[in-house]
């Protein structure tokens, strides 16, 4: 079972009800308010979606950004939210923390068409509060990168910058594995640190998701030319007991690196666990199987 941190009262509870669907509510300020942190807030609200799919839970994503941000979420690979969800069951509202003062930013600030988290009881179907800390601008006050179009323009009229230089993220970038997508490497320059830490999302950071992007998705296109062998219980342990507490993916990173290295795993059991593994993820690193 999942367990997460309720940020409104400091205590690990279980981040799903029993025989009730689970509503993960991505609060989000929209509009060109900070469209980096925004992307994090949409983007963990992903992942703790996936986690808890994966533990068999019924879950919906509830995420309704501006047309602008939604298209720059799925060059990260984040999965479109319903507008709404039924009542019922409990709700985890993602929302992004301010830069400033550490507390959460209210989303009704913004006309977030999410609402706000409800509820103070005890019982399963209280509503729990996960803030994710912002993105900081890298350089002299630019996010460095690509976000869907080099100049900023949404397509559509709108401004989604924010004030700052925010370029293509959906574009194919060079790595040292080939050719890697920006924005995989956002997302998983996003996901290497917890939630609860603010990102500083500069050049370096960027060309450091890059090379492990690259050289993960080539390591596992060479596996998967191996017998598959099933995915050791201990690794299968290790991994769920990482993002089961309080959604840990830096702890979930960090059981893949050990992978890679550990010389009595054989390659058909690597595959399997960077496949499954990705299932959380969503670096689509099986993504070259096949051209090598």
């Amino acid at each position: 079972m999942l367990r997460i941190t309720d940020d409104r009262t400091g205590r690990t509870i279980d981040a799903a009800v029993p025989r009730g669907l689970t509503r993960v509510v991505a609060d989000v300020l929209g509009e060109g308010a900070d469209v980096p942190s925004d992307l994090r807030v949409l983007l963990v609200a992903d992942v703790l979606a996936r986690a808890l799919e994966m533990g068999g839970t019924p879950v919906v994503t509830v995420a309704d950004p501006p047309g602008p941000l939604r298209s720059r979420a799925l060059a990260l690979g984040i999965r479109p939210g319903e507008p709404s969800a039924v009542p019922g069951g409990r709700s985890v509202h993602v929302r992004g923390r301010s830069a400033s003062a550490g507390q959460p930013r209210d989303a009704a600030e913004g006309g977030g068409p999410q609402g706000r988290a409800e509820g103070s009881g005890e019982g399963p179907g209280r509503d729990v509060r996960v803030d994710v800390a912002p993105v900081r601008a890298g350089g002299a006050g630019r996010v460095p990168g690509d976000v869907d179009r080099a100049d900023g323009d949404t397509g559509d009229g709108g401004d989604v910058s924010g004030g700052r230089d925010v370029s293509d993220v959906g574009g194919d970038v060079s790595g040292g594995g080939g050719s890697v997508g920006g924005g995989a490497v956002w997302r998983l320059a996003l996901l290497v640190r917890p939630r609860s830490q603010a990102v500083e999302l500069d050049d370096a950071a960027l060309a450091s998701a890059r090379e492990l992007l690259g050289r993960w998705r080539k390591a596992v296109a060479v596996w998967a030319t191996s017998p598959s062998k099933p995915v050791p219980e201990e690794v299968r342990r290790q991994l769920r007991s990482a993002w089961e507490d309080d959604l840990d993916v830096p702890a979930v990173l960090g059981v893949l690196h050990r992978v890679e290295s550990d010389p009595g795993l054989p390659d058909g059991a690597r595959f399997e666990t960077y496949a499954y593994a990705d299932r959380l993820l969503g670096l689509e690193l099986t993504r070259d199987i096949g051209t090598v």
